[in-house]
């Protein structure tokens, strides 16, 4: 008895497998998913690192009004525009090796803006000209007695966050 091996070809004659010609539609349609893809996602990257920068400046700033109705001391933060970075700094005091006089500290937490080099300050506006400081007493109100607006902004979009002069802080896009 002969066993008949079984043809390789299908029964259109074909052999299996992709052709070349199949290859390049598919290589140029995933190009062209790819060009239109990643400018959306530069984009995208671009602001979720703007909305992350503005989120943190928001908490920092609420954190620091109740870390001051706390702690019963003034916070101030300070902004540098120029190396675009903040600092909340506080003084604490410790007891002395002699014991008589506690000693003041300065406690100072840098915050550093420039995850991109896209995300910076935009205006900051103390109208007092106070050396971009913003105080909170231990009340928990701006120890200056005006609006604060400090804007942080990429190429595209900014973010605005106010302080009002009781304390309370505002995001708005």
């Amino acid at each position: 008895m002969k066993i008949k091996k079984p043809d390789r070809r299908s029964k259109a004659g074909a052999s299996p497998g992709f052709s070349l010609i199949e290859m390049l539609i598919v290589v140029a349609m995933i190009a062209i998913l790819a060009g239109v893809a990643i400018p959306s996602f530069a984009s995208w990257r671009q602001n979720t690192l703007l909305n992350g920068s503005a989120r943190d400046l928001f908490s920092t700033l609420k954190k620091t009004r109740l870390e001051a109705i706390k702690a019963h001391r003034n916070i101030t933060v300070k902004f540098d525009t120029g190396k675009k970075e903040y600092t909340v700094s506080y003084s604490v005091y410790e007891e002395s090796s002699d014991k008589k006089k506690p000693t003041e500290k300065t406690v100072e937490e840098k915050i550093d803006l420039s995850r991109s080099d896209s995300i910076s300050f935009g205006t900051c506006t103390f109208p007092d000209n106070t050396n971009k400081l913003l105080t909170f007493n231990s009340q928990g109100l701006l120890k200056e007695k005006s609006e604060k607006t400090i804007v942080v902004k990429n190429k595209k979009q900014s973010i605005t966050i106010k302080v009002k002069p009781n304390g309370m802080v505002q995001m708005t896009k």
